[in-house]
């Protein structure tokens, strides 16, 4: 069995000539479609961040080993704090786990470089 990263599974209707096209590059690419379509998404994706200037969040050693992460965490937040990151998340066109997971690095980074120059001053 196949070692499967992805979670989350999408019911695509196309149309009759690009589900041909999508067999044959398949064929021609050794490859599945689901990884052309995949690739394909990504591409659109790419194309409508940078032409909304999107924040490009830098992707961690465990999404670019696994394209995935790993490790659910869930939490509870205050109602007001909830609506401040959904109100942040809507207006930036991003996730709540993505911006979650950025202010998490943030503190992480500040934590460590305190470490740092607090080793530094002895």
């Amino acid at each position: 069995m196949r070692d499967r990263n992805f979670q989350t599974s999408v019911n695509l209707l196309i149309e009759a000539d690009s589900y041909s096209r999508l067999k044959k590059a398949k064929i021609i690419k050794k490859t599945s479609m689901s990884k052309i379509i995949r690739q394909g998404i990504l591409l659109v994706l790419d194309k409508i961040d940078k032409e909304n200037n999107a924040v490009i969040v830098e992707k961690t050693v465990s999404e670019t080993k696994n394209g995935i992460y790993t490790r659910p965490v869930p939490i509870t937040l205050p109602e007001e704090m909830f609506e401040q990151i959904k109100s942040i998340t809507d207006r930036e066109n991003m996730g709540l786990s993505d911006y979650i997971r950025v202010a998490i690095q943030e503190k992480l980074t500040t934590t460590e470089n305190n470490k740092i120059q607090k080793t530094l001053r002895r």
